[in-house]
């Protein structure tokens, strides 16, 4: 297994295991409401998110100072991966947040490397 399938892996498992914490919250309406009520430290869409939903959520994420990441997944892996189809994701605990974040990080550097090769 290279390395970006293992950073990959570890992504996902930090999705799930933040979902089994209770520590993810998923579809819009769900995440606005923590947004709004300042539980939300990072928010997360599919990379296949209509327009309309990705300027909403860029649009409450900026005025309220959360930070906002794109997936590197499908609404229909997500799916597969949740349980739940939703393009929207919110994270509510920091130490989740940030270790989503990392690995969000490290699979763009990997991304990019594989694009110079």
């Amino acid at each position: 297994m290279n390395r970006p399938e293992k950073t990959m892996e570890k992504l996902v498992s930090a999705l799930t295991l933040s979902q089994k914490a209770r520590r993810l919250v998923v579809g819009f309406d769900a995440v606005k409401e923590a947004i709004l009520n300042q539980t939300a430290k990072l928010v997360l869409l599919s990379d296949d998110v209509s327009p309309k939903t990705r300027k909403e959520a860029e649009y409450l994420c900026q005025t309220h100072h959360v930070m906002l990441r794109i997936l590197p997944f499908k609404m229909d892996e997500l799916w597969y991966l949740l349980g739940r189809k939703a393009g929207v994701l919110s994270v509510i605990d920091k130490g989740f947040a940030e270790k989503i974040l990392a690995l969000l990080e490290i699979c763009l550097r990997e991304e990019r490397i594989g694009h110079n090769i």
